[in-house]
């Protein structure tokens, strides 16, 4: 049976401390199958960037490196919509063809339907524990995903 992983990238930036404004963060990414990641940032964006130097160090199929293939591949397909040659230099246009559904990163660019929020900075402590309890009955359950009739 196929096992939900909770990748904890980065426990020892938490901090418990009455002031902090650092907030946990559960983030999911994949189209086919969530790879879930849950770390600490004082931001959405700080924590989306700390997931995505994780994605792409553990899990690079899941973002697309800035010089990847399939980015040129993107930047090509732009300037044949727009009637430009494969010689033209890229432009501001070109670029915001190329990358209208995607999310950048300084790690790279993800998709922007394939990650979401799980939980963000709102979630309690109580919340994100009832999940993982319902994400470890649902993978772990040795009950048949169907019934069988």
């Amino acid at each position: 049976m196929a096992r939900a992983t909770v990748n904890i990238v980065n426990p020892a930036d938490r901090d418990t401390s009455r002031y902090s404004r650092t907030r946990r963060y559960v983030l999911w990414f994949g189209a086919c199958g969530p790879t879930y990641i849950m770390c600490w940032a004082r931001s959405l964006e700080a924590a989306l960037e700390t997931c995505a130097d994780w994605l792409a160090d553990n899990a690079p199929g899941l973002i697309m490196a800035h010089d990847s293939a399939d980015l040129n591949e993107l930047y090509a397909e732009a300037r044949h919509e727009m009637g430009l040659s494969d010689d033209d230099p890229d432009t501001d246009d070109v670029y915001e063809r190329a990358t209208v559904d995607l999310t950048h990163t300084d790690s790279g660019y993800i998709p922007s339907d394939e990650w979401g929020i799980v939980f963000d900075e709102h979630a309690s402590r109580a919340d994100v524990k009832a999940w993982l309890s319902n994400l470890e009955a649902r993978h772990y359950s040795d009950e048949p995903l169907v019934a069988v009739a």
